[in-house]
């Protein structure tokens, strides 16, 4: 069975990891489950279930997949926010490592995503997060991921994968969302004072996708897979749209493939079996050190 997430959009970096997302939990109940685009720019992803399975049953294994991450222990010793002092995640790491269960394999696969023990922020105290983490101040990553994981009910994932996005939901963002932005010079006034509406589906299934993207070191610095920075110090998420149907276990290779993630700028000789887009948003990060992506761009 084919079925088309119709309210999803290949060129915006928040669809995207919900389509990821999507194909995880489904992954759960479907382990054969794939993922492929169709259509022109700006592309919409398909999934490619068993002929058994229907768009209801999707749903009901989404909602079951984010009540089992929101259950997984990592997070409840993690506490509200990823930025622990490294020794302790790293002692999380070694315990989880030597255990032999689902749920603590389950939770390695976020720890991995989330950071790494030997690589610390500017105070050299607290862990450097993954570059999905875009909250700062008083906003807590976990506390609100945790708020996704628990308060997104099955009328949220429908609409945020088969209606046109409306933005009717509370906080939180997750600051994925190209839309969520809010520059001084555009606003007739402060955005500060204006709450936040999302699309509480995506930004749930958003973080569902974050296994895809785990971190490592390179020259002593966090590398999050996507990721590219360039000489000037910008920074970038890049992703690719493919055509044939792709399942949980090989979209990794593809995500980190150092054809893709070496320059934000794909050559034009850039060949991949399978893709036929590629686009990037830039990760700015303001002064106050919350993040955002930009409005994406087509690169190949």
């Amino acid at each position: 069975m084919n079925l088309p997430l119709s309210a999803l959009s290949g060129s915006e970096p928040l669809a995207f990891l919900a389509a990821l997302g999507a194909l995880r939990g489904a992954a759960r109940q479907w382990p054969t489950a794939g993922l492929s685009w169709t259509g022109e720019a700006p592309f919409h992803p398909e999934l490619h279930l068993p002929n058994d399975a229907t768009a209801e049953a999707l749903i009901e294994a989404l909602v079951a997949a984010l009540q089992e991450a929101k259950e997984l222990e990592c997070f409840a010793r993690l506490g509200s926010d990823v930025k622990v002092p490294p020794e302790f995640y790293g002692q999380l790491l070694m315990e989880f490592s030597e255990r032999d269960d689902h749920a603590s394999r389950a939770s390695l696969e976020y720890l991995y995503a989330l950071g790494n023990e030997m690589v610390a922020d500017g105070s050299g105290k607290k862990l450097k997060p993954t570059a999905w983490h875009m909250t700062a101040g008083q906003q807590q990553f976990l506390e609100m991921a945790g708020i996704l994981l628990r308060d997104t009910t099955a009328e949220h994932l429908r609409a945020a994968l088969f209606k046109p996005w409306e933005y009717a939901d509370p906080p939180p963002a997750m600051r994925w969302d190209t839309a969520g932005e809010r520059l001084y010079a555009l606003e007739a006034r402060n955005p500060s004072s204006v709450q936040i509406r999302t699309v509480r589906g995506a930004n749930a299934l958003g973080f569902l996708a974050l296994p895809f993207f785990p971190v490592s070191v390179v020259n002593r610095r966090l590398q999050t897979r996507g990721f590219v920075r360039t000489q000037e110090r910008q920074e970038f998420f890049v992703w690719p749209i493919w055509r044939p149907s792709l399942t949980s276990q090989i979209i990794p290779l593809l995500l980190g493939d150092p054809r893709l993630v070496q320059s934000p700028t794909i050559p034009a000789s850039f060949n991949i079996n399978g893709v036929v887009a590629v686009y990037r948003s830039e990760r700015s990060v303001n002064d106050h050190g919350y993040g955002t992506l930009r409005p994406s761009e087509q690169v190949l």
